[in-house]
Formats: C-alpha cells, sequence, structure tokens
C-alpha cells in the first residue's frame, strides 16, 4: 500500500533503457566505484542476462563477485546492487544523496498516464534541495496516519476481514468447491481491499473496472517501455483508461468522502498540490498497484505452503484453536469466534511462517537515483547511477539464512529464548528506510486473516497436481512478489471436525489495539543497527 510497487516497476526500465544513457568515467579522485562484474558479451551481455534471468540475475552475479556492493556495467552507466544488511543500513541514512523520489517521479506519469500539469507537480522539488517539501517528499509522511497502527487502520481492517469472512461462508456453502485458487483469491482480496479503502462507492465492484484492472497490471511492462505503445500496449494502455475514468467520477461524485482516512489523505494531499480531479483518478490506478498487486499472490502462497506441510498447517491449527471462542446457542448451533488481534499477538508460529513465506517469494528491489557523487564503504557512487537492494539477493545468501537457504523452514523466525535471528534488516520484503511500505500493517492483517480463515473452516487438498512451488520464470522486473500458478485448481471442504448435525457460525473480528507485528528493522527499532 505504497509506490513501492512503481518503484520495482522502475527498476525495470533503468535496465532496458540502459541504451539510452550517456557514458560516464570508472574513477573519481582516484577512488574507484564498487567492483564491476564482467560479461562474456562485450557491451550488451548484462543486458542479455537481466533479459533472460529477469530479477534473478543479481544473484548470479552475487555467487561470482562475492562482495557487500557491486557494479554492474551497461553502456557506460553503473548500476550498484547492494548485497550486504549492514551497507543496506548506511544506505538507508543517505537519503540527501541516494534518494527514490526522483525514481518514483520519472515512472509514475508512464504508469498512471497522467497529464504535463500532474507530471510537473510530481518533479516539484523531487531532489529535495528546497527542503522537504513538493508533493512526492510529503506524500509518505502524509499518509502515514492513516497506516500506522491505530483507529483509522483498525476501520479499515475491520472492513477487510468482514469481507473476507463473507467470501468464506460463500465458499463453504457452495455446492461447489474445486476452485481455482489464483482466480479465488486474486477477486476476494481485490473486493475486500478496495472496499476497505474506497468504501461504499468502491468503483472495483463494477466488473468491468476490475478486469481491467488485472489487464492493467498484466500489460504494465510494455506500458513503462513505451516502445510504440499505441501498438505494443494498446490493451493495457485502454485498460488503464477505463480504470482512471472510473476512479475520476468516484472523486467527482465525491464518494471518497465516506471512504477510508486513507484515499480521503491521498486526495486532499492532491488537491492540495493543484493536481486535477482527472489526474487523482489516473493516480489511483497506480495506487490499487500498491494496494492489491502483492497481497493476493502472498496469500497464494501463504497458503500453499502451509497447506502443503501437513507439520505446518497442524501447528497453525493449533495456535488458532487456543485463541478461538466458542459457545454453543440455544438452538444448538456452534459460534466460532476469533480475534485477529489476538493472531498477531499470540501465534508466534502462523507469523512466522508469513516471513519465511515472503522470504522465499519476495523478490522486489529498492531503487534509489544517486543525486551526487557518493562515497559508501570506501567506493565513489557517481552521480546519475542507479542504486538497487534486491529483496531475493539478500534473502537467498547463505551467510545470513545457513547452507541451504532455498529450504522452507516455517520457523526460521520464531523468536525462542536462546535463537539468534539474522539481523532485521537482512528480511527485505517491505523495503526499508525512506522506501519502507507504509502498508505494511494492513497488507499483512489481510493475508493472516485470509490464512486464519481457511485453517480454521477449511481442508484444502489439489485437485491433480502436486502443490505449485514459486515459477522463478514468471517474474518481471516490476515484480514484488512471485506469481502464483493460474491454473491451479484446489478441492476446498468444511474442515474434519466440523461436520455433523450442528451447524458452526463464524465471527471474525478485531479488538482495539496497537500490537505491531514486526515486520521490519524499523518495527523493531533496529533500522539503522
Amino acid at each position: 500500500m505504497s509506490l513501492l510497487p512503481v518503484i520495482g516497476v522502475v527498476a525495470g526500465s533503468f535496465l532496458f533503457l540502459a541504451a539510452l544513457l550517456k557514458l560516464s568515467t570508472r574513477k573519481s579522485n582516484g577512488v574507484e566505484e564498487p567492483p564491476a562484474v564482467s560479461s562474456k558479451v562485450p557491451f550488451i551481455g548484462h543486458i542479455l542476462g537481466m533479459m533472460h534471468h529477469k530479477v534473478f540475475y543479481y544473484q548470479i552475479l552475487r555467487d561470482r563477485i562475492k562482495a557487500p556492493i557491486f557494479s554492474v556495467p551497461i553502456l557506460g552507466k553503473s548500476i550498484y546492487v547492494v548485497t550486504s544488511p549492514q551497507l543496506v543500513s548506511t544506505v538507508q541514512r543517505m537519503t540527501k544523496t541516494l534518494a527514490f523520489e526522483p525514481v518514483v517521479a520519472m515512472a509514475s506519469p508512464r504508469i498512471a498516464g497522467c497529464s504535463a500539469e500532474a507530471e510537473k507537480a510530481l518533479q516539484y522539488n523531487v531532489d529535495g534541495k528546497q527542503g522537504e517539501k513538493g508533493y512526492l517528499r510529503t506524500f509518505f509522511t502524509t499518509m502515514h496516519p492513516s497506516l500506522a497502527p491505530g483507529p483509522a487502520l483498525d476501520a479499515m481492517n475491520r472492513i477487510m476481514i468482514q469481507q473476507i469472512a463473507k467470501s468464506a461462508d460463500a465458499l463453504a456453502s457452495a455446492s461447489m468447491k474445486r476452485v481455482n485458487l489464483c482466480d479465488w483469491l486474486r477477486h476476494e482480496l481485490t473486493m475486500a481491499t478496495t472496499y476497505s479503502v474506497y468504501g461504499p462507492g468502491n468503483p472495483m465492484v463494477d466488473e468491468k473496472v476490475e478486469r481491467a484492472f488485472w489487464d492493467f497490471e498484466r500489460n504494465l511492462m510494455m506500458i513503462l517501455l513505451n516502445i510504440f505503445p499505441s501498438f505494443t500496449a494498446r490493451k493495457g494502455i485502454a485498460a488503464r483508461r477505463t480504470v482512471g475514468k472510473a476512479f475520476e467520477r468516484y472523486f467527482e461524485n465525491e464518494e471518497h468522502t465516506s471512504g477510508s482516512a486513507l484515499v480521503k489523505a491521498r486526495y486532499k494531499h492532491s488537491r492540495e498540490y493543484g493536481i486535477p480531479v482527472s489526474d487523482i483518478g489516473a493516480f489511483e490506478t497506480g495506487g490499487c498497484l500498491a494496494t492489491l498487486a502483492n497481497t493476493f499472490p502472498t496469500a497464494y502462497w501463504m497458503l500453499t505452503y502451509i497447506y502443503s506441510h501437513p507439520k505446518v498447517l497442524q501447528e497453525c491449527r493449533d495456535e488458532v484453536q487456543r485463541i478461538t471462542t466458542v459457545t454453543t446457542a440455544e438452538d444448538g448451533s456452534v459460534l466460532h469466534s476469533i480475534d485477529m488481534t489476538s493472531i498477531k499477538a499470540s501465534c508466534p508460529v502462523i507469523t512466522a511462517t508469513l516471513q519465511e513465506v515472503l522470504r522465499h517469494t519476495a523478490v522486489g528491489s529498492t531503487v534509489r537515483g544517486v543525486l551526487e557523487d557518493t562515497t559508501l564503504d570506501g567506493y565513489i557512487l557517481k552521480k546519475g547511477n542507479t542504486l538497487l537492494t534486491p529483496a531475493n539477493v539478500i534473502h537467498t545468501d547463505p551467510t545470513l539464512w545457513g547452507t541451504d537457504p532455498t529450504a522452507f523452514d516455517h520457523q526460521r523466525f520464531l523468536r525462542v529464548p536462546g535463537k539468534k535471528l539474522p539481523s532485521a534488516t537482512a528480511f527485505r520484503a517491505f523495503g526499508g528506510g525512506a522506501t519502507l511500505c507504509p502498508g505494511r500493517h494492513f497488507a499483512t492483517t489481510e493475508v493472516l486473516a485470509t490464512a486464519t480463515v481457511f485453517i480454521a473452516r477449511f481442508d484444502m487438498k489439489p485437485v491433480f497436481d502436486n502443490w505449485p512451488q514459486p515459477d522463478r520464470s514468471s517474474a518481471q522486473f516490476w515484480t514484488q512478489v512471485l506469481e502464483p500458478n493460474r491454473e491451479f485448481e484446489v478441492k476446498v471442504s468444511e474442515k474434519e471436525g466440523l461436520l455433523g448435525q450442528q451447524k458452526h457460525k463464524w465471527e471474525f473480528k478485531l479488538s482495539e489495539s496497537e500490537v505491531v507485528l514486526a515486520m521490519a528493522a524499523e518495527d523493531l527499532g533496529e533500522a539503522g543497527k
């Protein structure tokens, strides 16, 4: 629920448009840039490697050079890749010279298809030379109160949880319980999320708008590349227009006044900087990328990892059972009541499992532009280049995660006395520092709510094949979480032990609480450590 997916998209644009970059030198006052990784094919070798291996190319280079930071030279320019959590902490403090706002300002107009007037507002003071003012430099601080633990976030969470509970009721009562897991989660979580953000006037309730958004998402790379877009990105641009117009009507009709504190804050912020309503509608297309594109894949992998490991499923069910209140009504029906606050506060196996799922499937990069020549770890980072911190590079480092970082260990993040955990900055699923995802609390609650509803109510098994594994070939440059298997079908049935003559009812709620589920170093107060 931030602009981080936009930043991930930008990484791809830097790579594919590298041929447009100007030449630069490799030294400045005798100080060298980070060690460069050579390619077998001169000039275009790295570009070919990136096109073939996509986001995983940096892992290949990491294993080859084994350095805390290295350079990927492309036609005279450098992409700096940080692999060390210690350096990540340093980079996050260097916001004046290593900034993400210019990167967002470059990508956002192309993604949203906004006007020149809106683009001008985005570009204003992106380098921060005029202090902390300007649309982008104040965007996150404006959004933060509505996404931080507290009443505004609780209000969104309650709507979202009730929508997921209704979806589960419908699934339980359906005569046919064979479903495409990807399609089901994508639709149901789209509705749960957008109702919680946009309120009763939610534009996504229109099937045409929902379908257009996912068409836009699938065609995003071609929109970004902007190579003969009227031909190569025609479908994506048409879909973007459909979604943008729907949100333009939403704001013109003042439907946002019945929406969440988040959408009200976004609208107010844009109007304060003179952005027309038509462009605010266009911006919401990008806003939906932030709120939707990563949550349903995460929920998909959370469920498939849990259900494909019987031991994990049983441990998670034991935790859910311990915090479930069961009462019997006069008519003999049984009410199962679950407070999602207790899941976050009292179910460490479930929350640790979510972190391990994200370690395996989160592949996004945080991207920063080098605004001035900057010294880092004894190396010079040259102005005009780009710095990346790819999550998958750090998440698969054997020096951080043990000799087999590809192994799935649902207790890896479990905090127990005497157990040493990796540095909190080594977990990069939500970025960090100035690029830390402000919507991580909402996103994790939504994934946990989805998982809890299934764990408590349903048994699930594949229809044909074995449980799917993450597919590396599906990862595009802008991907933050690996794509689900779109064809995977499951059989869903009431959990064993719930069948019988008694009628079972379910209540999922959220009590008032400022419990913080630590999903980033900043949540633990360890961002600079």
